[in-house]
């Protein structure tokens, strides 16, 4: 059965129109698109989450579900699953059972670094975000014992909910792992909705090269931070976090690691040879264990004065490294899709949190640089960081006449976490690049308590010239928002 209208002398095929619903939990990821032509409707919903510990979360992720399930009706033609993170997943966890009982959901969309089913991607997660997430665990709790700061790294930790995937591939009538098929001139594979030819949705990353998904941080040159290094630093650390997990707690290695192994990776870890060392059991044991202890204390009589000699527990603050690791290589697994509408081949780029290894296995090539040149709406990645937009060569290749950003960020929870969201120059550059035109999700004066249910803040016109003020007035007339108490959504259309 056909859904298209056949165009004739008196009549053109329906415009396509899109709103793009931004949900409003707090500090997380929740987008709603609705795609209307004509009489066709379609429903695709981009994460739903908020990161974890935020007050009533729970109960808020559950007035949003409920909204999108009365806008769709329960029908929901795409669940799209960016990556395992709490504030784009935990919607789908906490009320899986409203998914399951309450919505139509046709397909389930992911990246193909969720197919666990894959022996390749199996060990890949294993060795890369499952032994690091237990590493951490291990880390977080021998800093507790040793009464050092561990609040920090905890926070990061919040944004882990390894398994949640699980949770989400339940959901659909049909689960579909996308990767981005490289051609000569980019990424080829492209996915499309029943009913809507003339939409094409561009799958664009993650990239199959595990060393461009190792790659968070973007060069000095380009404005950011870059630790330059080919070989990962928390390796070593890892290692010596396992090694006393092993010993300490549970007596087991994570899948697949074995007791001998661990040893190998402890003394290529070493800084110089084992014979050349003494281990801290042994300072404190042999014969030699009255000059430790009258210039360094011990466990067992620790001497205050003496303690500003020890280093035996400092290397547990590494663990900021591997977590931040760990964050940023689970963050470059981000599905990134741009879907295309033509006749004007305007694109609507949702790039998740991807980061910079992952930006560039797209933004170097033909196709990519085509993309970002007719990118006339972002979603600004991981709540307007510093290294989850790539600034030349992404950003400010989008077109500027057009250009609107929605970034999904809690200002006010930002500024209580101490996290520069949106960073400074990233919000400048956008300023620029999108002519003021950009859609802040909750938005709340500094030293302001951290409320989700703070009314939308609509958009200042830009100083400096930047757009007409005709223009702006278009945009602004775009712009929708929850009126009632609870605040849920702001939603942006445009006309294709």
């Amino acid at each position: 059965m056909s859904n298209q209208t056949t165009a004739t002398d008196n009549t053109q095929p329906p415009k396509m129109q899109v709103t793009i619903r931004m949900y409003r939990p707090g500090l997380g990821d929740c987008f709603l698109l609705k795609l209307k032509k004509g009489p066709l409707t379609r429903f695709i919903l981009i994460d739903c989450g908020v990161l974890q510990k935020t007050a009533g979360e729970k109960e808020r992720l559950e007035l949003i579900v409920k909204d999108i399930r009365r806008i769709t009706r329960g029908r929901l033609h795409v669940l799209v699953a960016t990556h395992e993170h709490a504030d784009h997943l935990s919607g789908f966890v906490f009320h899986e059972n409203l998914f399951l009982e309450k919505f139509k959901i046709d397909q389930v969309w992911m990246s193909w670094m969720e197919n666990k089913d894959d022996p390749e991607v199996k060990e890949t997660y294993r060795q890369y975000w499952k032994i690091s997430a237990q590493t951490l665990d291990i880390a977080i709790e021998e800093l507790k014992k040793k009464g050092k700061d561990y609040e920090s790294f905890q926070e990061l930790q919040d944004f882990l909910t390894l398994g949640s995937m699980d949770t989400v591939k339940k959901l659909g009538k049909k689960q579909m792992y996308l990767a981005p098929e490289p051609g000569p001139n980019g990424p080829t594979k492209v996915m499309t909705l029943e009913g809507f030819e003339d939409l094409r949705i561009h799958v664009l990353a993650p990239p199959s090269d595990l060393q461009a998904l190792r790659r968070g941080d973007p060069p000095k040159s380009k404005q950011q931070l870059d630790r330059g290094e080919t070989v990962n630093p928390s390796t070593a650390f890892s290692t010596a976090v396992l090694q006393l997990g092993f010993r300490t707690q549970s007596g087991k290695l994570p899948e697949g690691l074995t007791e001998s192994d661990l040893k190998e990776l402890v003394n290529l870890s070493l800084p110089f040879d084992r014979s050349l060392g003494i281990s801290l059991d042994d300072a404190s044991q042999d014969l030699s264990q009255a000059f430790f202890h009258e210039y360094y204390g011990s466990d067992s009589t620790p001497n205050l004065e003496l303690d500003w000699r020890r280093i035996d527990t400092d290397w547990l603050g590494s663990v900021g490294s591997m977590a931040l690791d760990l964050d940023s290589d689970i963050n470059n697994t981000s599905l990134v899709l741009a879907i295309e509408i033509l006749p004007n081949r305007d694109v609507l780029l949702f790039a998740a949190d991807a980061q910079y290894g992952n930006w560039k296995s797209w933004t170097d090539s033909a196709k990519g640089k085509d993309i970002l040149r007719r990118t006339i709406f972002y979603k600004v990645g991981h709540h307007g960081s510093h290294n989850a937009t790539q600034l030349d060569g992404g950003l400010l290749s989008m077109n500027p006449d057009e250009l609107v950003a929605m970034i999904p960020v809690d200002t006010g929870k930002a500024k209580k976490k101490k996290w520069a969201m949106p960073a400074p120059i990233l919000q400048q550059l956008l300023l620029k690049q999108a002519k003021g035109r950009i859609i802040t999700n909750i938005q709340e004066p500094a030293g302001s308590n951290v409320d989700p249910t703070t009314p939308f803040h609509v958009p200042d016109f830009p100083e400096g010239n930047l757009i007409s003020k005709a223009s702006w007035q278009d945009f602004i007339g775009s712009i929708r928002s929850d009126e009632s108490p609870n605040a849920l959504w702001v939603e942006f259309t445009l006309q294709s």
